[in-house]
């Protein structure tokens, strides 16, 4: 049973927000959010542009 639920994870993916189906994969933890759905949608873009532009070659062929 885990094993089909892990596969439907997997290919299927959990929503980072909102209600979180029970996997039965990892043990039960509630962690209240740090901001509201409606703030992680006005900020997303400004985050991810940063990311971008933190993210940056390591100066190695073999590593990049």
């Amino acid at each position: 049973m885990k094993t089909e639920i892990w596969r439907w994870a997997w290919k299927k993916g959990f929503s980072l927000v909102g209600e979180v189906p029970r996997s039965n994969v990892l043990p039960e933890k509630l962690l209240p959010a740090a901001m509201t759905t409606t703030d992680l949608i006005q900020n997303a873009k400004k985050a991810n542009l940063a990311l971008r532009y933190m993210t940056r070659s390591s100066g190695s062929e073999d590593l990049d």
